[in-house]
């Protein structure tokens, strides 16, 4: 999907790992329209474009940075708002061993799909509480101390095992944000608030989705943007057989592993 803007004056990007969240500051390179362009960096691991490095209206942006999958972003820029636009990029780490842990994969393609991501599953350490509509405000109970550092989190759904993604606008004080838009389910008290692991998809519709090993539960609910709505699976990136099965079949196993994970969870209870 474009990401739409409404400013035409500059733009704003700021580029951090998609697995944890860490700003992605050095060796950035970008391209528009297939022309190299250097964007001036900022306090605060911000880059600035002027007006008149980029073209009017619409654009392709190819970024690259080292140890990260290159993407490409469309732009489309409309009528003047307040402030420039800011672009969050969340970037892929290479496929390469890390310290203390590895990186676990799901990739293939899928007609039709925009958009690929996931959360944590049983990820508890944030709770939701209550959540103003008119004023968009969404209070939360978290003992754990979660740092709300991530472009993107999500309200999941522990019960129906799906999840809504919002981006925090402002924080209100530390068990308050004022967030992006209203919910569509209504929040309920066993909700829970999760970070976002971003996935990438071309135009193509083939996906990268890419998570850290933490040697605990590596199960994560797999949210698949489509043509027809959204759609959720429970994968286990540790299980190389299901990983494969996902990839070859997406839309065939969405229900099958939905109903595995929660025969799994009334077990464990």
């Amino acid at each position: 999907m474009p990401s739409v803007f409404t400013h035409k004056l500059a733009l704003a990007l700021q580029f951090s790992d998609a697995t944890d969240g860490r700003g992605i500051e050095n060796d950035i390179r970008i391209s528009v329209n297939g022309r190299p362009k250097r964007p001036m960096p900022k306090p605060g691991g911000y880059f600035i474009f002027m007006a008149d490095d980029l073209p009017e209206e619409s654009f392709d942006m190819d970024i690259a940075a080292s140890g990260y999958v290159p993407t490409k972003k469309r732009i489309l820029l409309e009528a003047p708002g307040i402030g420039p636009p800011l672009l969050r990029v969340e970037m892929i780490p290479e496929d390469k061993p890390l310290r203390g842990g590895r990186l676990c994969t799901l990739s293939g393609t899928c007609k039709g799909l925009s958009a690929i991501d996931a959360v944590k599953l049983g990820s508890n350490a944030c709770v939701a509480g209550t959540f103003d509509a008119r004023k968009r405000t969404l209070r939360v109970y978290n003992p754990y101390r979660l740092e709300f550092n991530r472009p993107r989190y999500a309200l999941v759904d522990s019960k129906e095992l799906r999840y809504e993604i919002f981006m925090i606008e402002s924080r209100v004080s530390d068990g308050a944000f004022i967030i992006d838009h209203p919910f569509v389910s209504d929040v309920s008290a066993d909700f829970t608030v999760a970070p976002v692991v971003a996935g990438d998809v071309n135009a193509k519709g083939e996906y990268l989705l890419r998570v850290r090993d933490d040697a605990t539960d590596n199960r994560f609910i797999v949210r698949f943007a489509e043509d027809a709505g959204e759609r959720f699976e429970i994968v286990d990136f540790t299980d190389a057989d299901v990983l494969r099965r996902i990839a070859a079949a997406p839309k065939s196993r969405a229900k099958t592993k939905i109903k595995e994970a929660k025969d799994a969870d009334e077990k464990n209870r």
